[in-house]
């Protein structure tokens, strides 16, 4: 790396404070476990200028210190007898045997697979009755690292105290969602439609999810920060249009994500990103650029101080490394800022196909890392079925609110979409595609990600535009 560039790499840096904050948050949870990692805390504080941003550096990397999820937790070795109160702390994540949800019990995060009839929604206190049980399966060490300690397996369950209504509002958004697509589409098509939509793949069959894990893609049926954001760029595409000052765009932006969320089950992934997405377009109401790299520092902050063991989640670093990568190398503020016009249509479209290589190509040392494997055609599948993914999305959701788009062929296009993906993951899925990796230092990924950041070259911002 040149004098230049590393003079610069400094500078983009020193000039975000809220950046090196969310980094030593992060340095000060990894130290709990590992000193020596409390040795990049003193690289922050190079970075600061040793200022008040030193003293902003400091202060999360102690806060991270103190909340780390990453010290020794109780965890279940033998099934044991239970009753007592159970807190609902999660979403109800729908699944083929019936929806199960996280629950804070016995002083310990553990797995409630609801029984047909039983409903929970995030915030319901119940009094339960029952057993608290190990994992006991091959997925049970990737679920200890999330933090979760076992299952609770109960024989009674009563309701004391409901929770929030924006989580019962939501799971109705997305029943009347999937009854839409049920009606419009044959049970294959709107299977895929409900899980690109929604991450609903309850009816997604094995042989499709096998294909899409095959292929490196498995990832398009998660609502993920991803989904989100591409989400904002093209009702913003639609927003600029209309004849409303910039503040009213924004507004209905985030009635329209909001609804979106609430809809997706209010998914952890997805509520970053909305958050992301509103504070990433917060300036263009002042007629500024957006710094993104800033706005996902605040929604990381937020989030790890509030869900300190949401680091451990490998879909909350998946979604992280993805937006990041797609800040940092996929030219997405790009496609945001620059005028529409009919010349860059082709330009915008190739912008997208490179942010969905982008985004491959980041994830798969995490994959690897935390999976054991990943897919070397994952950057050529997601090139040829990524482009699809929100047409889908934008296409269900609008034959959703509007049926009569039933009689103009939407329901003909997002059957033809579907298929499209099952013919690609079918005839790139044959044969070996997937990659096994032993398992490797976390080091390795310090390595791989740092070395990624040295090849960064910051974007020069855009001009100001007029209203």
């Amino acid at each position: 790396m040149g004098t230049g560039r590393g003079t610069c790499l400094v500078s983009e840096l020193r000039g975000r404070p809220l950046v090196l904050s969310a980094l030593a948050l992060a340095v000060g949870i990894g130290a709990r476990s590992s000193p020596l990692v409390a040795l990049g805390l003193i690289v922050l504080l190079w970075l600061a200028g040793w200022s008040w941003r030193a003293l902003m550096v400091g202060g999360f990397g102690l806060v991270g210190f103190l909340i780390s999820p990453l010290s020794p937790m109780r965890s279940l070795n033998s099934a044991q007898p239970f009753e007592g109160r159970a807190d609902v702390i999660s979403v109800a994540r729908p699944g083929r045997f019936g929806e199960q949800v996280v629950v804070m019990a016995d002083g310990r995060r553990l797995i409630w697979q609801l029984r047909p009839g039983e409903i929970a929604n995030w915030g319901d206190r119940f009094r339960v009755k029952g057993e608290l049980r190990p994992f006991g399966d091959a997925g049970g060490g990737g679920l200890a690292r999330m933090g979760l300690a076992g299952r609770l397996v109960t024989q009674r369950a009563f309701l004391e105290a409901s929770g929030t209504n924006l989580a019962r509002v939501g799971s109705g958004l997305r029943v009347s969602f999937g009854l839409a697509m049920s009606r419009d589409l044959s049970a294959d098509d709107a299977a895929m439609v409900r899980a690109l939509t929604f991450n609903d793949d309850a009816q997604v069959s094995d042989e499709v999810k096998d294909g899409l894990r095959a292929t490196g893609v498995i990832h398009i049926i998660s609502t993920s920060g991803m989904h989100v954001m591409l989400l904002s760029l093209l009702l913003m595409q639609v927003l600029q249009r209309l004849r409303m000052h910039r503040w009213g765009q924004l507004v209905l932006l985030g009635v329209l994500l909001v609804l979106y969320v609430m809809a997706a089950g209010w998914r952890p992934p997805a509520m970053r990103a909305m958050i992301l997405a509103l504070l990433v377009w917060l300036p263009y109401a002042f007629d500024r650029e957006a710094d993104a790299l800033s706005a996902l520092a605040v929604a990381f902050l937020g989030t790890i101080i509030w869900q300190p063991y949401e680091i451990l989640n490998a879909g909350f670093q998946l979604s992280y490394v993805s937006v990041i990568a797609l800040v940092m190398f996929g030219q997405l503020q790009w496609v945001a800022m620059e005028e529409s016009t009919p010349r860059v249509i082709l330009r915008r479209l190739g912008v997208l196909l490179r942010a969905s290589l982008v985004a491959t190509v980041a994830t798969a040392p995490l994959l690897a890392y935390h999976f054991g494997e990943f897919s070397w055609l994952g950057p050529i599948v997601n090139l040829m079925v990524g482009f699809v993914v929100l047409p889908i999305v934008a296409g269900g959701l609008l034959l959703w609110m509007l049926p009569f788009f039933a009689w103009l062929g939407v329901p003909l296009m997002l059957a033809a979409l579907c298929q499209y993906i099952g013919v690609v993951v079918s005839a790139m899925g044959r044969g070996a595609t997937l990659v096994q990796v032993g398992p490797f230092s976390a080091w390795w990924l310090v390595l791989i990600y740092g070395a990624a950041i040295l090849m960064w070259e910051p974007r020069r911002k855009l001009p100001t535009q007029t209203n």
